[in-house]
C-alpha cells in the first residue's frame, strides 16, 4: 500500500457546505493507498508553513510515497479592496519555503503541487470587502507553476478541470459540491497513477 498525504484548503478538506475532494480520493484509493489528510484547513501559505510540522506528527515520514499540496484560495482573497491577502512575490517565496519543509519532513516522497480552482466571478458577494477573481487565480497559478518547474515538481492542474464547472457543480461561489469534488478527486487519482 502506498502512503499519500494530501494538504490543502477547503476545496480539499471541505467547508460547511461540502466534504471536499480529499475524502472522495481516500474512498477511491482505499484498496491501493493509505491517504492522510490533516483535519485542519491549510488556509494561506504562511498558515501552512507555520502548522505543517504539527499536522504530520503521527504520519510515517520516511515511508510517505507522495505528498500533494496546494495553497491559493485564501492567499488570493481580496479584503477591503487592497488587493490579494498575500502579494504575489511573497506567495511564491512562501511556496518555495513550504516545498523545502515538505522535502525535509518527507525526504523520500514525490511532491506534487495542485493548482487552485475556479470561482464563480459573477456570483462573488456584493460586499466589496471580500472578493476572489479568476483573473487573479490564473496569475497566481501561473507563478506557482513556474516555481514548480524550477523545483522539478509535477503540477496537477485542478484549475483546468474546474474551468468546465457551471453553477450546478458548486455549493456556493467558491466551493464545489459533491459533483464538482468528485471530478476533482477523479483528476487527483488519475494524476497519481496508482
Amino acid at each position: 500500500m502506498k502512503n499519500i498525504l494530501l494538504i490543502g484548503d477547503s476545496i480539499l478538506v471541505g467547508s460547511n457546505q461540502t466534504s471536499g475532494y480529499g475524502t472522495i480520493v481516500r474512498d477511491m484509493l482505499k484498496d491501493k493507498a493509505n491517504v492522510y489528510i490533516p483535519l485542519d484547513n491549510a488556509r494561506y501559505t504562511m498558515y501552512t508553513l507555520r502548522n505543517l510540522a504539527g499536522w504530520i506528527d503521527a504520519m510515517p515520514r520516511e515511508k510517505m510515497d507522495i505528498v500533494q499540496w496546494n495553497n491559493l484560495a485564501w492567499d488570493i482573497g481580496e479584503f477591503y479592496q487592497d488587493g490579494p491577502l498575500t502579494p504575489l512575490p511573497f506567495y511564491v517565496d512562501t511556496l518555495r519555503r513550504i516545498y523545502q519543509r515538505i522535502r525535509l519532513f518527507f525526504p523520500n516522497a514525490e511532491i506534487i503541487y495542485a493548482t487552485g480552482t475556479k470561482v464563480i466571478d459573477e456570483k462573488s458577494p456584493v460586499d466589496p470587502n471580500f472578493e476572489r477573481h479568476n483573473s487573479v487565480i490564473e496569475i497566481y497559478n501561473q507563478a506557482a507553476a513556474e516555481l514548480m518547474a524550477e523545483l522539478n515538481v509535477r503540477v496537477n492542474d485542478l484549475y483546468k478541470i474546474s474551468e468546465a464547472f457551471n453553477e450546478e457543480y458548486y455549493s456556493d461561489w467558491v466551493h464545489p459540491n459533491y459533483l464538482g469534488s468528485r471530478l476533482l478527486a477523479e483528476q487527483v487519482v488519475r494524476f497519481l497513477k496508482l
